[in-house]
């Protein structure tokens, strides 16, 4: 228990003992000699006594509750707002009667607008239930607890208005008015009372010892408000009398709760999430729900009871309970409808992204696929590229001996020089396997793209006059990216040069490089007008390619993908509808980079 739990406890105590004292000890008649010369009747300082701790404890109560729904997150902000302002209802039906007995020095009326508060601030306590502040919920849950918050307000209302109100304004009938008060107000107490002792069976960690001092607060109150409703009917109350003294303990109990809620977490612990849940857990989230789904279909019913089933009711009530239930009826069709728009746009976002989380998947797995490819090749390429060059060595030195002997004649030279070549030529290829297969260190910097990308066109040859034309397309300024310019360099002319290969039988040559930032990355595109790729799923695997013998390898697109992929990037090819193919390069920024090293 917190310091102010305790300094809380001692105040009440402090309260609690001087309603006790102004309760059993001062005179029913007569007056009271204060200090300073002033003079109080008993009766009315009795009276003001009562009516005042009882507000203060109450608006404390509402006041601490909306500061816990400040610093809270989530549900827990929906169940101490919800609380606060069921608080509120009470105090301001508690301020009614300060107004009639201390202000105006007059008896309460039988027939007040207090009564409708009172009535009303079990409503909001019901409803935070349905929050369910002990676990996490979306800002779409959310937004449908307040909707059945809406519906549960409604409804009680329409229940109100239907049994109480016509005996209220209608017809006014003080003794049928206070009976059908008193049930309706003696349900709610226990449905909150219910409620309460159903989330501490349910519920763990801290959460727990909140709902059970709820659960004993709601219990005490409905219990000694049912005393005193009786005492009301029979004219045995008065404010400052002995029930006013259990009355005001209950309240401290509820400021106390309050208070143990203030040191709560702002959001769910992880305790608090179970593991697992039984199987009929789900219904019990689901309660709010149901409830309002329920008091929605017994609209109707109520309405077709009192057009038909009613012939001997009051007129007057009669005709003022069917325009009660036809606008109940039009405002829980309006809710029911917003309602269900929420459901639907619930279910299309789960649905896009269960979509999305799907397709993020299925590149994960093609990276990761395509990277343990590139693993295996590379270790493979490497030792063989090793067994390769040691006779291929030999071959080369002992071609050139021949090659620069005298004495052969023009033909053997002639086979000894193709010889040579062809070993050279072999020669490359494996200094290429090595290079594919060896771990380049990666030297990252802050580098701007754009530049990157004017100095591979530069590099590839492809600069504007020439017989393909490029296009180059960037906003006006970019993000730094983190990278190796050496590598992304080399990644970038072996595309252009891709490109200019793919457009060497084509009408038009055009190839088109955009870059465009995103939150986190720059992404630069090379669109070519060719004829586009065959298989762009297997475009980045080793020795594929589609270049006619003798010029090209099938190793220069894997390599592009490693260094890529070590750059923590991506790079994809695809088709474009409009003819030629498309691949995409995308670079993280450096403000990326930083985070994730921080």
């Amino acid at each position: 228990m917190t310091t102010r739990s305790k300094i809380w406890i001692g105040i009440a105590a402090l309260l609690v003992a001087a309603q006790a004292v102004v309760s059993l000890g001062l005179p029913h008649t007569g007056m009271l000699h204060l200090p300073f010369g002033l003079e109080i009747s008993a009766r009315m300082f009795r009276t003001a006594f009562g009516d005042l701790a009882q507000a203060i404890i109450v608006g404390f109560a509402g006041c601490v509750m909306l500061l816990n729904g400040f610093r809270s997150e989530g549900p827990a902000r929906v169940f101490w707002t919800l609380f606060s302002l069921g608080m509120f209802f009470w105090l301001a039906d508690l301020t009614i009667w300060s107004y009639y007995e201390v202000v105006i020095q007059t008896d309460v009326p039988q027939l007040t607008l207090g009564d409708s508060y009172l009535f009303l601030h079990l409503v909001p306590m019901v409803a935070a239930l349905g929050a369910h502040p002990d676990r996490r919920a979306s800002a779409i849950g959310r937004q449908r607890t307040w909707l059945d918050f809406a519906v549960l307000l409604t409804y009680w209302l329409y229940i109100y208005a239907l049994i109480v109100m016509p005996h209220q304004y209608v017809k006014p009938d003080i003794p049928t008015y206070n009976y059908n008060f008193d049930i309706i107000d003696k349900c709610g107490h226990w449905i909150l009372v219910v409620g309460l002792a159903a989330a501490f069976v349910r519920s763990r960690g801290s959460w727990r010892r909140i709902f059970l001092m709820f659960t004993l607060a709601s219990l005490s109150y409905a219990v000694f408000s049912d005393f005193a409703n009786l005492a009301v009917d029979t004219g045995s109350y008065y404010t400052g009398s002995v029930y006013d003294i259990l009355l005001m303990a209950t309240m401290a109990l509820f400021a106390l709760t309050a208070i143990e809620g203030s040191k709560m977490p702002a959001t769910p612990d992880a305790e608090l999430a179970p593991a697992a849940e039984p199987p009929l857990a789900g219904w019990s989230i689901q309660w709010p729900a149901v409830s309002s789904t329920l008091v929605t279909l017994s609209m109707p019913a109520i309405g077709i009871y009192l057009l038909n089933y009613a012939p001997t009711m009051d007129p007057e009530i009669r005709a003022f309970r069917l325009i009660v239930t036809f606008i109940a009826m039009v405002l829980l069709f309006s809710l029911v409808s917003l309602k269900q728009t929420l459901l639907q746009a619930d279910l299309v976002g789960s649905l896009k992204n269960v979509s999305d989380a799907y397709s993020d998947l299925k590149s994960v797995k093609n990276q990761l696929v395509q990277s343990e490819k590139l693993a295996s090749m590379g270790r493979l390429l490497a030792g063989a590229a090793h067994e390769i060059n040691n006779p291929l060595t030999a071959i080369l030195g002992y071609s050139d001996l021949l090659t620069s002997s005298i004495s052969l004649d023009p033909q053997t030279r002639s086979m000894a020089e193709k010889i040579g070549q062809q070993a050279r030529r072999t020669k490359t290829l494996v200094e290429d396997l090595l290079k594919f297969s060896q771990e380049t260190p990666t030297q990252r910097s802050s580098n701007d793209v754009q530049v990157l990308v004017l100095n591979a066109i530069k590099l590839a040859g492809l600069e504007a006059g020439k017989s393909v034309k490029v296009e180059v397309t960037a906003p006006d300024k970019l993000p730094p990216v983190a990278v190796d310019p050496g590598q992304i360099l080399q990644v970038f002319v072996h595309l252009i040069r891709n490109a200019a290969d793919a457009m060497s039988e084509s009408v038009v040559r055009v190839l088109h490089i955009s870059t465009r930032a995103g939150s986190s990355q720059v992404q630069v595109e090379f669109a070519d007008s060719g004829p586009g790729v065959k298989d762009p799923d297997l475009v980045f695997d080793p020795f594929y390619t589609t270049k006619s013998p003798g010029k090209g390898t099938g190793l220069g697109l894997s390599a592009c993908y490693g260094i890529v992929q070590k750059h923590g990037g991506q790079i994809t090819c695809a088709n474009r509808p409009q003819g030629g193919a498309i691949f995409t390069v995308t670079l993280p920024t450096v403000e990326q980079v930083e985070m994730q090293n921080a």
